[in-house]
């Protein structure tokens, strides 16, 4: 007997914590094309050893992509769609594109209790995903209204929980914030755009991926050209340390910096550098080392920043970036710089842990082209 074949299309929405489960949603026009694309294209690689069937299926293929280019009005598009809806499989068989891709993002949870957990799982992994987004875009309501709506949901009960979230997902919000992802992500590729096969706009959702893949290389070797840093893959080490924030090197205490200014200069060359390398939104932290792995740092957002939440005085989110610096013992063994390494030598600490952080941030500014201000050069004496 073969082995059945799966769906190789990620579902929408589903978290990279939560299994297969995933918002069932309408998607915006554009986007639903896309989806048909996508699938029709996974039909084509299964059914690649039968002519008739992939060749009728390349015909609805290029099909579907002229109705994306269409300039024809919503309702005669859809029309034009549900007419492609049908896909012949040969044998009389026949599949619709929309009952497959809802079969796709089916949740495969065993229990009530898997779906309660899971769930909790998924609403915070997008609560991280929108914060990360707000700080994009601070203005934007609707991002703001789904947050808001996010938050609401605490139920535990499976029979109260499931209609909310069901209602949640019917929700414009949900769409608008898949549509800001999108933008932020077509956005990370667009400096590369040059570099790429296809224009970006017109990628299909697994070109975009390899698109995407292809730019998160292409970035790693211009750093290790541009400077001595490079980017550390492995990032499994390093979880247990980006659950608190660094109690020194972060974007909510000045001690370190010397002064609001510098800090919020931290803040900026933070926010910037995390954008410029982390793609998946999923990214709370990177971790950078030395060619010659004298220092390792892991920076972002650590996990008691999104419990935390800052909010600034004119109300806008704010979420604290922090900054770990470590030496490498041994293999996959690292050890956080601390006070207490210094024995509870302040000067000692603080003027070692400066000289640990200057390289850092020199190649910071010059991964995300910008010039690092006097002050904060001036800043970095203030402990010798």
């Amino acid at each position: 007997m073969t082995e059945e074949k799966k769906p190789a299309v990620r579902p929408q929405f589903a978290s990279s914590t939560a299994g297969t489960l995933a918002f069932e949603v309408n998607l915006p026009l554009e986007t639903e094309i896309r989806s048909c694309i996508e699938l029709v294209a996974q039909l084509r690689k299964d059914y690649e050893g039968q002519t008739n069937i992939a060749e009728g299926l390349e015909g609805i293929e290029n099909e579907l992509r002229e109705l994306r280019a269409s300039k024809n009005s919503e309702e005669e598009i859809r029309a034009s769609l549900e007419s492609l809806m049908e896909v012949s499989l040969g044998e009389g068989k026949t599949i619709r594109l929309d009952a497959f891709r809802q079969s796709a993002a089916k949740s495969s949870l065993k229990s009530e209790e898997d779906y309660v957990t899971q769930v909790g799982k998924m609403l915070r992994n997008t609560r991280n995903n929108v914060a990360m987004l707000m700080l994009q875009d601070q203005g934007d309501e609707v991002l703001t209204g789904f947050m808001r709506n996010l938050e609401s949901i605490t139920e535990t009960d499976y029979k109260t929980l499931k209609p909310l979230m069901s209602h949640l997902a019917k929700s414009p919000e949900l769409s608008h914030y898949n549509e800001k992802k999108q933008l932020f992500l077509a956005d990370w590729l667009r400096p590369f755009q040059d570099m790429l096969d296809l224009p970006i706009d017109q990628m299909t959702e697994e070109e975009f991926q390899e698109a995407l893949k292809k730019v998160e290389d292409l970035r790693n070797n211009k750093l290790e050209e541009m400077t001595h840093m490079m980017v550390e893959t492995d990032r499994k080490p390093f979880y247990r340390h980006n659950r608190t924030m660094s109690a020194l090197i972060n974007g909510k205490d000045d001690t370190f910096w010397g002064g609001p200014e510098v800090r919020d200069e931290f803040l900026d060359l933070m926010n910037r550098l995390i954008t410029r390398f982390s793609f998946s939104l999923e990214d709370r932290f990177l971790i950078f080392r030395t060619k010659e792995r004298g220092f390792t740092y892991l920076f972002g957002f650590a996990d008691e920043a999104f419990d935390e939440g800052l909010t600034t005085a004119d109300g806008k989110l704010s979420l604290c970036p922090h900054l770990k610096v470590f030496l490498q013992l041994r293999e996959e063994e690292y050890s956080e710089l601390t006070l207490e390494m210094y024995n509870r030598n302040a000067k000692a600490y603080y003027s070692s842990l400066k000289t640990a952080v200057v390289p850092f941030l020199q190649s910071a500014a010059t991964m995300v082209e910008t010039e690092l201000s006097e002050d904060i050069k001036r800043a970095f004496d203030m402990w010798m």
